[in-house]
């Protein structure tokens, strides 16, 4: 409005003076066009670089992470993730990757006339697997081994492992008693506590063998009998029927003396 009466007044005043100079005069175009109004001005971008370290990323198997900045969301398969912000502080989050855990999942980018970069290191998330025993006797020590992964020994009736998402076998073991061996599978959370039996070893009470090895040890000694059995029945055939047997040599006879000439 105030334009509009400043325009007129000056178009007013040129008119007065034209019309004391030269006289009377016509204005060429009875209307006058002012365009007045705020303009659309394009603020500066700058890029907010995220570079993440950490993840199996690429290939057929690889991984897709992402970040979102404020309202958008840009997901990558490569190592960076890049958005253009004007200056202004925006939030930001790391979105989940399954089976890893981000350095620093949340925070804000802060653009002031130049490009802001952040490092995002992710880390391999392990869960708990708790193993429980029975059958031992209190302070028994055990032991399980994950294959592949860890091993762990006790003498209380639970112990643990931290492992990553992945499928496990395991030998769990005390001295005196049957190995116990099973599967377990972890999947994004921790799985529910393993009970392990434990039995005790069978052993002969006379000498301590276990029963398996002394049925072993009796089993050899009867065939070498047997076979010795066999060797005297063969060597008695083929001695001749009515043979003497030669005399055996007196070791303690002494020979007769040579005739004199």
């Amino acid at each position: 409005m105030t334009a509009s009466i400043v325009l007129g007044l000056v178009l007013s005043a040129s008119f007065v003076v034209a019309h004391w100079i030269d006289g009377p005069r016509t204005p060429r175009s009875a209307t006058t066009l002012v365009e007045i109004g705020p303009k659309t001005l394009t603020a500066p971008v700058y890029p907010a670089t995220f570079t993440e370290t950490g993840l199996p990323l690429g290939g057929s198997g690889g991984l897709v992470w992402s970040i979102t900045v404020g309202t958008q969301t840009a997901n990558s398969s490569s190592g960076t993730i890049k958005f253009h912000l004007a200056n202004g502080s925006y939030p930001y989050q790391v979105n989940m990757v399954p089976g890893y855990k981000p350095s620093s999942p949340s925070g804000n980018v802060t653009i002031l006339g130049g490009p802001w970069n952040v490092t995002v290191k992710f880390a391999v998330t392990k869960y708990s697997i708790t193993f429980a025993e029975a059958g031992l006797p209190s302070g028994t020590p055990w032991c399980v081994q994950l294959k592949p992964g860890g091993a762990t020994c006790s003498g209380v009736r639970t112990t643990k492992l931290n492992e990553p998402n992945g499928s496990y076998s395991f030998t769990a073991t005390a001295t005196g008693y049957l190995d116990q061996n099973g599967t377990v599978v972890v999947n994004g959370s921790s799985p529910d506590a393993i009970q392990v039996n434990f039995t005790a070893a069978t052993t002969s009470h006379t000498s301590g063998i276990p029963t398996v090895d002394y049925e072993i040890i009796v089993g050899v000694v009867a065939v070498v009998a047997i076979g010795l059995l066999v060797v005297l029945l063969r060597r008695r055939k083929r001695r001749p029927s009515g043979s003497p047997e030669s005399p055996s040599p007196d070791v303690n006879s002494v020979p007769p003396p040579p005739p004199s000439p």
